[in-house]
């Protein structure tokens, strides 16, 4: 089984290279951009580990 892992920063382009390397090294990886978004993938994705953004607009990492 591989782990899978949920990225989340409001920087999209650190958002699809992150995702994008993970991939590659064999992690099953999504992304997103917003911290309730992040709630949202926590429940349907069920991460092993969440790599999450601590400033962003809206709901900060804190928050989330």
């Amino acid at each position: 089984m591989r782990a899978r892992i949920l990225v989340v920063d409001d920087n999209v382009d650190m958002v699809d290279s992150m995702t994008a390397l993970l991939r590659v090294g064999g992690f099953e990886s999504k992304g997103c951009l917003f911290g309730t978004e992040a709630l949202h993938y926590v429940r349907a994705f069920d991460p092993d580990i969440v790599l999450l953004d601590i400033r962003m607009p809206g709901r900060s990492g804190w928050a989330v």
